[in-house]
């Protein structure tokens, strides 16, 4: 590719050789180092191409060898001014569009995110706003290491951030923390105490002195492990007591939903706005009249490109949707389903290790709202860690 683009420039003909001895020719090129390609036979003799400055050169070489030469094409950037050099305009628009292209390729056009899942795109480009960085800024005024520590700093959850340039395309490239848990600290002693009250029903200790036992009646906040051990002459160890103490416990729970609902739906028409970007400008393209009502707004934006460099000539649009407020209100049986997966998103959520042992179920439902209130009986591990502080 290279090659023939550096032939194209310097030009090259297709030349046709004719006469008594064409082979004495050849070895006259060669003998004189004339670089040639492409030699093919035709009838009465054959046809190559050389570049232009050889072929000029190869005249003598001809007579010598008794042969005749004739051009069959011309090819090549000379050839191309040639052809078109009375038109003055041609040539002086390519140069303004080669220095505008030069121009515009100083400057950042499009700024895109590698790494970013955990953090909104929206923050991080206001924060490169803030520190210089945006759409339409000069590479060359930016200082990518100050940037980069400043986003750090900005930021304590990325972990490493690099801006890196191609065209006029930046890609800031993140990698975010990965935080482990802390564990909990080992060498403090602490009791497990009851959270609800309950009756015992399974008790499983890994550390620390049970004072409780199966079948056992507990209020909250009453000691279930101890973290104090007594030893065989009267001394005494602190630990960090660990177990799981399950009990059965009465949760009670209330549901409620209005009766009388307002579905938002979009009108059948919208507004379309749209405007013309170019460089640093937006120029109205489309024009609307708002309309009265709560509005949502889809926003567009489409960028010229050629290959993989983005220019700086687009079009944004917008498209406002009007909502409208419909009441609707709910049968008997609508409010007891929409009850009835509440209570179980609780149960799958809310109380995902507990184990439901029954439920008193109760609906209310009145002109306004809807109320479902449940008595569960669960079997949950009511046992909570407590910090004991010794004073020596």
């Amino acid at each position: 590719m290279i090659l023939k683009l550096i032939r194209w420039i310097r030009g090259y003909v297709v030349f046709a050789v004719s006469g008594r001895f064409p082979e004495r020719f050849i070895n006259l090129l060669n003998m004189n180092g004339i670089v040639y390609w492409d030699l093919l036979p035709e009838n009465g003799g054959y046809h190559g191409t050389m570049l232009l400055s050889d072929y000029r050169s190869i005249r003598r070489l001809a007579r010598r060898a008794g042969v005749r030469l004739r051009v069959k094409k011309r090819r090549g950037l000379v050839f191309f001014i040639r052809k078109y050099r009375r038109r003055k305009g041609l040539f002086i628009g390519a140069v303004a569009a080669a220095l505008i292209i030069a121009f515009l390729s100083q400057f950042i056009w499009v700024i895109r995110f590698e790494g970013a899942s955990g953090l909104s795109e929206s923050e991080l480009r206001k924060a490169l706003s803030d520190n210089g960085f945006h759409t339409g800024v000069l590479k060359s005024s930016v200082d990518f290491d100050s940037l980069e520590r400043n986003m750090l700093l900005k930021f304590p959850e990325i972990r490493w951030l690099s801006v890196n340039t191609m065209n006029n395309v930046a890609t800031v490239e993140i990698r975010e923390k990965h935080r482990a848990p802390e564990p909990p600290d080992q060498s403090k002693p602490c009791n497990i105490k009851a959270a609800f009250d309950g009756v015992i029903t399974k008790t499983t200790v890994y550390n620390g002195k049970l004072e409780t036992q199966k079948g056992s009646a507990v209020s909250k906040n009453q000691l279930l492990v101890s973290a104090v051990i007594e030893g065989t002459n009267e001394d005494l160890t602190y630990v960090r007591s660990d177990a799981e103490i399950f009990a059965d416990v009465r949760v009670n729970k209330e549901f409620n939903i209005p009766i009388t609902n307002y579905n938002i739906t979009g009108a059948d028409n919208y507004i379309e706005k749209s405007k013309a970007n170019f460089l640093w400008f937006s120029f109205p393209w489309q024009l609307a009249v708002p309309q009265n009502g709560v509005e949502v707004s889809n926003f567009y934006t489409y960028a010229l490109s050629g290959g993989e460099i983005n220019l700086p000539l687009g079009k944004s649009t917008s498209h406002r949707f009007y909502l409208e407020k419909n009441e609707k209100k709910l049968t008997n049986n609508e409010a007891k389903e929409l009850l009835r997966t509440r209570a179980a998103l609780f149960e799958c959520f809310c109380e995902p290790k507990s184990r439901v042992k029954s439920r008193d179920v109760k609906y209310l439902i009145s002109d306004n709202n809807a109320t479902l209130k449940i008595n569960y009986i669960l079997n949950k591990d009511i046992g909570v860690e407590q910090e004991l502080v010794v004073k020596r």
